[in-house]
């Protein structure tokens, strides 16, 4: 069966709809202890959070068992790609799938973030820099 709230004609697949004009909201709420919200797909199947503006399905908050072990995804709907996945080892893949996808500090997007201070030393071509110097080269070509 389906519920409906505000609503008579129910939507495909739907068990709750929810519908009202203006601002609709949904509140859980506790007076002295946590609240969630469980999404509970069967075993290798997806459990979705979906963000529509009207009739368009703009993106999907996912996790899919077999996809990077659960690791949750931000997808755009628009292009059925991943636009970010964060995997439980607590690393975060931007652009995943999609070529040429970077991060930018700038606002001309050049990738230029105009200084770094450091509290230390900085190794470029090592992840250990040595001796007393503050820069630490090793490269075969340094141009």
């Amino acid at each position: 069966g389906a519920l409906g709230i505000g609503t008579l004609a129910g939507v495909s697949n739907t068990k709750l709809h929810v519908y009202g004009q203006g601002n609709v909201r949904s509140v859980l709420q506790s007076s002295n202890d946590h609240v969630s919200m469980d999404l509970k797909s069967n075993t290798n199947a997806q459990s979705n959070l979906n963000f529509w503006d009207g009739s368009t399905h703009h993106w999907i908050l996912r996790q899919q068992a077999n996809i990077e072990a659960g690791a949750l995804q931000f997808r755009s709907n628009v292009q059925d790609e991943i636009s970010f996945l964060f995997t439980h080892s607590g690393s975060l893949e931007f652009g995943v799938n999609q070529p040429n996808q970077s991060i930018s500090g700038s606002s001309s997007s050049t990738g230029s973030f105009g200084s770094v201070h450091v509290a230390d030393k900085i190794g470029i071509g090592t992840t250990a820099p040595a001796g007393d110097s503050a820069l630490n080269l090793y490269s075969a070509i340094i141009h």
